[in-house]
């Protein structure tokens, strides 16, 4: 999977109405599979409205909510964006491991000997996974 990429700012083209510049910019954002967030005017004035402050994201399944937030701190209006930027949980790996504390190779040595005729069959096998099984099963 790619990595997240996130444009946004005042790119001052008005996302509203079909524009040489508005046309560009949704052909580039297109070609580079980014998708457009904010739908509603972030600039209203008595005479017009425009979207000219934009956000858009690669990964639109990340966004947990977007939008504006009227303000009249600036003649433009805030917006914003959440993501779920947590990761997915790996499933647990399991590690299977052996104790030698109580090995005793002289008693190993016993048991192979005692067992020679069952392990000299192993020898007839083609298939490593009946040997492995084999193995398993008698030692």
């Amino acid at each position: 999977m790619g990595k997240l990429i996130i444009l946004l700012g005042d790119l001052n083209c008005d996302m509203l109405k079909p524009t040489p510049g508005s046309a560009s910019l949704i052909k580039t954002t297109k070609e580079l599979n980014l998708n457009q967030l904010i739908k509603s005017p972030t600039r209203i004035t008595e005479s017009s409205q425009t979207l000219v402050d934009v956000i858009f994201v690669s990964s639109p399944r990340l966004v947990v909510n977007s939008g504006v937030i009227e303000t009249c701190i600036s003649d433009h209006f805030s917006v914003y964006v959440s993501l779920k930027l947590k990761t997915d949980k790996s499933p647990p790996n399991y590690i299977t491991t052996r104790s030698y504390n109580k090995y005793d190779p002289d008693l190993f040595a016993i048991d192979l000997a005692s067992n020679r005729d069952r392990l000299v069959s192993i020898f007839r096998m083609d298939n490593v996974d009946e040997k492995l099984t084999f193995l398993m099963k008698y030692f």
